[in-house]
């Protein structure tokens, strides 16, 4: 191979984000580390492992760039461009997505060894296509093939089902455990037992069934939401907001599980700064947007949990409005009396050092003027200076009763101002209490379909905030 043609292939393979292994590659990451060694992929994760022989883990986004330094072969940049490819495969959405992106892997690499390996994938997806073909619980296969199992497995699980509408909880769970005894998968079984289970108040025995359901379809919405309202309830909180992540993955734009999602950020008691609280609230904001632009052209707006038509969200968040500047406002009021109170207290104690050292002034010109007028002298400007230390006497006197009576009526302000405190955080409460309702939904048989409405808005204890 020619200089020309080995360059060429070296910067192809430089643009992949996950490259073959190459000792000595130039690794950057989207933080700003730049590290010498070798990539490749560890599950769902990059291992990095540097010339030094440290190994760092990282998500495949937070590779910025990789520059293989070392020589490149074609067979090499195959293979990196189809670890590339292979990603995008997962995330595909459509046939028509994942055919394109091997259509264009072999357009660009014809005659690799990885090409027939490739080539046989692009056959077998484009035969899915003439079959009119479904993912189906993370697989793809012909659409008949997924709704005969369907039917099967619904089937399979009747009995359950009629047990569990009919009330009969127990008689569910057994009826459940026996269908999952030949059929450890059976999605409807794994619901009826988890729901049943829920029911009589075993949250573990729940937990147990929708988190098998979860493992084995990744995309069950209703398992995902369930698992993380019971996990919530066992105070497993960190796993619980994993359980949303992993919802909000499957079925971003599912409004009961946004409601839910709300309720669970505004319980959590956790850290807001670790990576199960972190990367719900990223999932969340993006497809909160979209729910929201939707939930408007009908006229509802969000408030806490769930939705409003825009006169009431206005008339709601002007009443929580009012509150919080009545509470501001009460703020600095108590911070502006507290502040005169304590330069009244520092005025009080300049004025009675004063009527004391005044005092004693005039207790020591009278033992003067006692003594002169004993030895005939004159006293007149001694009775002078204490006829006019009296009357400043009576002025600090009158001062000292002044400073008192605005010291009692600032205390008695402040005092005031704790009562008005209490009333208004009531008040708040009781708004905040029409927002959030502290419980998550489980979602029943039909609910990932067929939504049931916003939870009501909570209405506040007669007489709240008045």
């Amino acid at each position: 191979m020619n200089f020309s043609r080995k360059l060429q292939w070296a910067m192809v393979a430089a643009c992949v984000v996950s490259a073959a292994p190459a000792w000595g590659d130039l690794i950057e990451l989207k933080d700003g580390r730049k590290i010498s060694g070798r990539m490749q992929r560890a599950g769902e994760l990059m291992a990095i492992t540097a010339d030094d022989g440290s190994v760092i883990n990282v998500k495949p986004e937070d590779v910025a760039r990789v520059t293989l330094v070392s020589t490149v072969t074609p067979a090499q940049a195959a293979d990196a461009d189809w670890t590339l490819a292979a990603s995008q495969l997962k995330k595909a959405d459509t046939l028509a997505e994942i055919i394109g992106i091997h259509e264009k892997f072999l357009e660009k690499h014809p005659d690799q060894p990885i090409t027939t390996s490739v080539q046989k994938s692009l056959e077998e997806y484009r035969k899915l296509q003439q079959q009119d073909g479904v993912r189906f619980r993370g697989k793809w296969m012909p659409r008949t093939q997924a709704e005969v199992i369907v039917r099967q497995e619904e089937e399979a699980a009747r009995p359950a089902v009629t047990y569990y509408k009919q009330g009969r909880m127990k008689e569910a769970i057994d009826s459940a455990q026996s269908v999952l005894k030949t059929d450890d998968v059976n999605p409807t079984a794994l619901i009826i037992g988890g729901l049943a289970s829920y029911r009589q108040n075993n949250l573990n025995g729940a937990r147990q069934f929708f988190a098998r359901l979860a493992d084995a379809d990744p995309s069950n919405l209703l398992a995902l939401n369930n698992a993380a309202v019971i996990c919530f309830q066992l105070k497993r909180e960190p796993e619980s907001l994993q359980y949303y992540t992993k919802a909000l993955a499957a079925m971003p734009d599912h409004r009961l599980l946004l409601d839910n999602v709300t309720e669970a950020m505004n319980s959590y008691g956790g850290s807001k700064t670790t990576a199960p609280y972190t990367d719900l609230a990223r999932q969340f904001d993006q497809a909160e947007t979209r729910m929201e632009a939707f939930q408007a052209k009908k006229n509802l707006y969000r408030f806490g949990s769930t939705w409003v038509a825009q006169d009431v969200y206005e008339k709601l968040t002007a009443q929580k409005r009012a509150v919080t500047d009545a509470m501001a406002q009460l703020e600095a009021d108590n911070k502006a009396a507290i502040a005169a109170g304590q330069a009244a207290e520092q005025e009080y104690k300049q004025v009675s050092a004063d009527y004391d050292n005044c005092a004693n002034d005039i207790a020591t010109l009278n033992l003067a003027i006692t003594s002169g007028l004993q030895h005939g002298q004159d006293v007149s400007y001694l009775v002078a200076q204490r006829d006019a230390r009296i009357i400043t006497l009576d002025q600090l006197a009158k001062r000292k009763a002044a400073i008192q009576d605005q010291i009692a009526k600032i205390l008695a302000m402040m005092k005031q101002f704790k009562v008005e405190a209490e009333r208004l955080k009531a008040a708040l409460a009781a708004v905040q209490g029409q927002q959030f309702t502290g419980v998550q939904r489980m979602m029943e048989i039909g609910d990932v379909e067929n939504p049931p409405p916003p939870a009501a808005l909570v209405s506040p204890p007669k007489g709240a905030g008045k």
